[in-house]
């Protein structure tokens, strides 16, 4: 997946789905109803057993025509974390943090990455360095007033509040310039085993919050 790519689909689309811990199992209830909301990224983080073979599932099961495009590998710690989930599916990584050493790889593999930063110096050092967009993290403990603050020396850094978004704040930190939010448990994707329509819900409650925001 080509950088411009990835932020042309975060840009139509400002919403990142994180699948942590989810088991395998869950995938024919979950992915099928972020899809059904109109979703066409989602993130598989990687600090679970099985993270690899969920990116090989999705790989083998999804059809690009369901309109699934792509699926990144989140929670990338070190480089040798890239090429296994590049091979098992994932066309992006995201990270928790700044690690030059990740960029480097991903760059070597022309794997786009979403680097993950907190401060000015990381934020700047993330996107001088590669990445894509820089995931601002952990945004609930910095508050939407950060992002503004943030507007006047890097406007031209794309950001995306992950870490304490919900439903009730999403609106403010894209008021505030974030240009995409990345949520995991305010999805209700936990619940999966109660039926797909709550994760539907939840996905098209988001992007309406989204579509107010940017006032469409």
């Amino acid at each position: 997946m080509a950088a411009a790519e990835l932020l042309t689909e975060l840009q139509a689309r400002p919403l990142l789905p994180i699948l942590r811990g989810l088991p395998l199992r869950a995938l024919p209830a979950v992915v099928p109803a972020l899809l059904a909301s109109g979703l066409r990224l989602l993130e598989v983080a990687l600090n679970s057993d099985e993270a690899l073979p969920s990116l090989r599932w999705l790989r083998e099961r999804v059809d690009p025509a369901s309109g699934l495009l792509q699926v990144g590998a989140g929670t990338v710690t070190e480089p040798d974390q890239l090429a296994p989930a590049l091979e098992a599916g994932a066309s992006f990584a995201v990270t928790p943090a700044l690690r030059p050493e990740v960029l480097r790889e991903a760059a070597r593999l022309a794997m786009p990455v979403i680097c993950g930063a907190m401060t000015p110096s990381e934020i700047l050092a993330a996107y001088s360095g590669g990445a894509v967009m820089v995931k601002v993290f952990p945004s609930g403990a910095l508050g939407p007033e950060y992002f503004r603050e943030l507007q006047g020396p890097l406007p031209h850094v794309p950001l995306m509040a992950v870490g304490g978004v919900t439903l009730q704040n999403a609106a403010a930190f894209l008021r505030a310039g974030a240009r995409a939010l990345g949520v995991g448990g305010a999805l209700q994707l936990g619940r999966w085993e109660d039926g797909p329509s709550e994760i539907t819900s939840a996905a098209q409650a988001f992007l309406e919050q989204i579509a107010r925001a940017e006032g469409r």
